[in-house]
């Protein structure tokens, strides 16, 4: 058996803001693959990890920086090197 493969790193974003009393500043936390808020991909495959949510940053309804979740894990497989007809 082969193992499955890890799921990739998620996104990372950095910067300064300014903000103002009064200002409404959000942030949406991406969690894991499909209840994740903003929800990663779904898997290719039936044994395969989804990928991960992103998480956002808004000021009012406008956004203004994303980081992407990271990829899902690969599931473990079979090989054999004997001949099937």
């Amino acid at each position: 058996m082969s193992p499955g493969g890890a799921g990739g790193l998620g996104g990372q974003v950095s910067g300064s803001l300014t903000v103002a009393p009064g200002d409404i500043l959000s942030v949406g936390v991406g969690g894991r693959g499909s209840l994740a808020v903003n929800p990663g991909g779904a898997s290719g495959t039936p044994d395969g990890g989804n990928g991960g949510g992103a998480t956002d940053l808004r000021l009012g309804g406008t956004r203004l920086a994303i980081a992407g979740g990271g990829g899902g894990g690969g599931n473990g497989g079979w090989h054999t090197t004997n001949s099937i007809a």
